[in-house]
This record gives C-alpha cells, sequence and structure tokens, in this order.
C-alpha cells in the first residue's frame, strides 16, 4: 500500500509539489525572504476604500467650511482601518492647523468616537475624559492616544510582529513596483501608532 502512494505522487518521474506553490496569481517580493507565516497587519496589497464614513466640517484658513470623512472602524474589522483612522485624524489636524490654543482638534477627537464601535469606543472616551486641557501639546496628546488605543484594541504584540515581518520582507500582488514603493513608505508612517513610543524604521 505504501509503494502504491509513493508511485502516485510522481508523474512522469518527478515528485508532486506538495503545498501552495505560488497559487491563485502571482506574489511578488518587495524585499528580503518572508517569514512562513507572516502576522504583519498592514501589508502591500491594494487598500480597499471605507464602506462607511463618519464626515466633520472644519473651517479652512479662509473661513471656508470644508467637510472631510473619517473611516469608520468595529472591533471586528481590518486592523488596519483603525491605522488609517488614526492617521487620518492627525493629518486633519495639521493640515488645519487644529492643534492650537483653542484646542481645535478636539473636534477632530470627538468625530473619532463617532467613528467607532464597540470596545474601542468605550476606550477612546475614556482617553477623551482624561484630557484636561485641549490647547496644550494638542499634537503630542492627539498621538499618544492613538498610540493608546491601537496597543488596547490590536495587541501587545502587535508593533514587534510588523517590524519583523518588514524586515523578512512583504509580499505584494501583480507587478507595479511603483505602488508597492510608495506603499511601505505608507505603512512604515503607521508603524508610529502600533504602540505607545513606537517608531518607524529611518532612511
Amino acid at each position: 500500500m505504501a509503494k502504491d502512494n509513493m508511485k502516485e505522487a510522481k508523474s512522469n518521474g518527478k515528485a508532486r509539489r506538495h503545498g501552495n506553490q505560488n497559487s491563485g496569481g502571482n506574489r511578488n517580493r518587495f524585499r528580503g525572504t518572508s517569514s512562513k507565516k507572516s502576522k504583519a497587519i498592514l501589508n502591500l496589497d491594494p487598500v480597499e476604500e471605507p464602506l462607511k464614513t463618519t464626515s466633520i466640517k472644519i473651517m479652512d484658513s479662509m473661513d471656508n467650511e470644508v467637510k472631510v470623512k473619517l473611516p469608520n472602524f468595529r472591533d471586528d474589522d481590518k486592523q488596519s482601518i483603525l491605522l488609517e483612522l488614526c492617521q487620518k485624524s492627525i493629518s486633519i489636524c495639521q493640515t488645519y492647523n487644529l492643534y492650537n490654543e483653542n484646542g481645535d482638534w478636539k473636534a477632530v477627537a470627538q468625530a473619532q468616537h463617532r467613528a467607532m464601535y464597540g470596545e474601542c469606543k468605550e476606550y477612546w472616551k475614556d482617553l477623551l475624559n482624561d484630557i484636561r486641557d485641549w490647547g496644550a501639546n494638542g499634537a503630542s496628546k492627539h498621538k499618544r492616544m492613538c498610540q493608546r488605543l491601537c496597543q488596547s484594541e490590536l495587541g501587545e504584540r502587535v508593533y514587534l510582529d510588523q517590524r519583523a515581518a518588514m524586515r523578512a520582507g512583504l509580499d505584494y500582488k501583480g507587478h507595479d513596483h511603483e505602488k508597492a514603493v510608495k506603499r511601505i513608505y505608507t505603512i512604515n508612517n503607521l508603524m508610529v501608532y502600533l504602540a505607545e513610543n513606537a517608531t518607524k524604521f529611518s532612511a
């Protein structure tokens, strides 16, 4: 019986290839050799547009009302969405100079609360309530809030796992190397939200 099985495992003198040998389309290696099972929550594949968003109105420097959108996030959503939510929120505050003495970034932080559903929403509410002075060190406070949220929601090892996966190499679909390079820069910038005091790779 064992001999019969050995014969079936060969075809024209060649041993059968076991496991997934690049099935389901080509995947290119961006850098290095990836681990057998990557634990990275950020990868080089195209980012899907969020199905649901939360709107917030901002006044620009010319007193024009600008409407911006934040991606909604639930506890069971794709984890990278939470990072995109934090990154976009901070980007809005920087673009429209909301880290000021008036503490205008509070409106964006409150919009983040509206964009969340589940335990993450309750945790963010606690972080909001901890802020006593919105006009002082707004940028640092906002970043730290996002770091604490992501570490609480995603786990304490997610930052280390992402760094390890990036050192090993990330896979991506297709052959558009330019998009892959742009995405790796985006991922590197998002890494700072994965944990408190997290840093990105230097150039």
